[in-house]
């Protein structure tokens, strides 16, 4: 039921589970295929996926770059 659904969002929505936080949305009212709904919502979590892990990768390498503002020719 609706108020079932409610209460279960309202329980698990600062939930922890190995170190990650459950991320949930209500499905759409008008939801006619349900494989694409989870479709949708897979897509979307892949993305932030990437997103994240992209940033992880700029911070590891932000203090790894080496600039050489010297040119070699003019020594």
């Amino acid at each position: 039921t609706l108020k079932e659904a409610e209460n279960a969002m309202d329980q698990l929505q600062g939930v922890h589970l190995l170190g990650r936080r459950f991320v949930m949305d209500f499905a759409e009212a008008e939801s006619e295929n349900a494989e694409q709904e989870i479709e949708k919502m897979t897509k979307r979590a892949k993305i932030q996926t990437g997103v994240r892990k992209m940033a992880q990768l700029r911070e590891s390498q932000a203090g790894k770059r080496k600039l050489d503002l010297e040119d070699e020719s003019e020594m």
